[in-house]
């Protein structure tokens, strides 16, 4: 008997193709794949096939792919009879995926497995979730695998949602983006590895920290040591390397201040919510003033909005960001020479892939480029007015108070260094000052994304990472402005079972319905 894989979908495939890939990493490796779409969706079955291919060929699945055209569900029996007849000319079959397609179709194909004597139904697939629509929307690579469960009914069971692969070349670096992280965190579940720890290169310096994608909660960040010991550790390769070696490893300020993306509350975060308070939620329509987010240069490096609680899209944020062209030319007026020219101080502290760190940027012009991104990020939001001024405190909070006078805007200015608060309290403009958090919490939930945040932060600023199986450059040899736009990354696997899933996961999240 061939083994046949069975399931609905229409217009959108997203959840049949997750059920698909679902249960090939569970095991099943079907002879024959047969999909029911209603008449009414027929357009799209070029399209369908063409997925439903893609899938099969990243996961060297040799299926016969079947697409059958089924009556309107407006009329039942005509359903249920063309159903039956599709599986009786089909032969035989096995398993059945249930996804979120017509509920009568389904029904019809439970049905006929009561009816066929040649259909045998040995595995009954429902993907579940704690987020269904994330099913529903979301390609398989990009759900946090946490979040999922293959359940067979037939069976009563929970499958295990691995599929190790087979090996492949481990000589591609790939280029994903932030966004995109995820796809690298289920490469990692996928193949045995739930648990990241994220490490530098250097000997000296302990674990930074280890991303747990426990089941349960979507994952925790487990901080393995202190603020001190990180400096006592940093301080150490100074020591024993050099300089250079110490001045390319982020201090404990930019490290933290990293995780104040997302993932850590700043130190005075109930001060700053009782000073944001009376300006959220304004609703325009009934005549409030909007209230904007200004980010002074040395907090704007740190992407500070979410944790904030300023961010448009939150429930409590404000209307929107000013941004300041003081701050952009601060972010790009760095007073030296931007570059590495010379690596061999790195290469013998670090390793020789610090060679491809070569006439990349220095640690500090990467923390501001940082900034420059999340400058750029946010002068592309909807709700975002542009200040012109002068470089420096005086000149930034000046133009600053002309709009907040005049432009019929209230401006929140939130900042790290007490002497602009000070500037800017003398002009009457509302600000706080932000402390970063003074030490570490043992653990932390996240989500994937705070994760996926903090985890690209951190590889821009150290520049080189180490994680189980691979490594991350955030910078690389002929790293290009457009790579920076799209907050990319390069990975590089040292296992080829991790290199085969990444570029698998990669390719169909690249095929994937927009």
């Amino acid at each position: 008997m061939a083994d046949t894989w069975i399931g609905v979908t229409d217009s959108r495939p997203t959840p049949l193709l997750n059920s698909l890939i679902a249960s090939i990493e569970s095991g099943d490796n079907p002879d024959d794949i047969l999909v029911f779409v209603p008449e009414n969706d027929k357009d799209v079955l070029p399209s369908i096939r063409r997925l439903i291919e893609n899938v099969c060929r990243e996961y060297n699945v040799d299926a016969r792919i079947k697409l059958s055209i089924t009556p309107s569900v407006n009329k039942p029996k005509k359903l249920s009879q063309h159903v039956l007849e599709t599986l009786q000319e089909q032969g035989d079959g096995n398993a059945v995926s249930i996804s979120s397609g017509s509920r009568l179709l389904n029904a019809c194909l439970i049905g006929a497995s009561n009816q066929l004597d040649q259909f045998k139904l040995d595995h009954l697939y429902t993907l579940e979730g704690s987020n269904p629509a994330n099913l529903e929307s979301t390609i398989y690579p990009m759900i946090p695998r946490p979040e999922m469960n293959l359940i067979d009914y037939q069976k009563n069971s929970a499958l295990e949602l691995t599929g190790p692969g087979d090996h492949g070349s481990t000589d591609d670096i790939y280029k994903i983006t932030r966004e995109q992280l995820p796809l690298l965190f289920n490469a990692l579940y996928s193949t045995g590895n739930p648990i990241i720890s994220v490490d530098h290169k250097s000997s000296i310096l302990s674990t930074l920290y280890k991303i747990e994608l426990d089941r349960g909660t979507p994952a925790s960040i487990r901080f393995t040591n202190g603020v001190s010991q990180y400096q006592k550790e940093r301080s150490e390769v100074g020591r024993r390397h050099g300089e250079q070696a110490e001045s390319e490893i982020p201090d404990h300020r930019a490290f933290i201040g990293a995780f104040t993306s997302s993932v850590l509350e700043f130190e005075n975060q109930d001060e700053i919510s009782d000073f944001i308070d009376p300006y959220r939620n304004r609703r325009l329509e009934h005549g409030n003033t909007e209230s904007l987010a200004v980010f002074d240069t040395n907090l704007i490096q740190y992407w500070p909005a979410r944790q904030l609680g300023v961010a448009p899209e939150q429930e409590r944020g404000l209307n929107g960001y000013a941004v300041v062209t003081g701050v952009r030319d601060e972010l790009m007026n760095y007073d030296g020479d931007e570059k590495i020219n010379n690596t061999r101080q790195l290469e013998d502290a670090f390793g020789q892939e610090y060679r491809e760190l070569r006439n990349q940027l220095k640690k500090t012009p990467r923390q501001l480029r940082l900034g420059r991104q999340y400058f750029s990020r946010l002068q592309r939001e909807l709700y975002t007015e542009k200040i012109q001024s002068g470089m420096e405190d005086n000149n930034i909070t000046v133009a600053c108070e002309g709009v907040h006078q005049t432009g019929g805007f209230d401006l929140l200015l939130f900042s790290n260094d007490s002497g602009f608060i000070s500037t800017a309290r003398d002009r009457g403009l509302p600000s706080v000052l932000v402390d970063f958090p003074q030490k570490l919490p043992r653990k932390k939930g996240v989500t994937w994304e705070d994760a996926s945040t903090a985890l690209y932060l951190h590889a821009v600023q150290f520049g080189i990472l180490e994680l189980p199986k691979i490594d991350l450059y955030g910078v690389w040899p002929r790293k290009r402005p457009e790579d920076w736009d799209a907050e990319k990354i390069a990975v590089r696997c040292r296992s080829p079972v991790v290199a085969k899933q990444l570029n698998r996961y990669q390719n169909i999240l690249d095929e994937s319905p927009r």
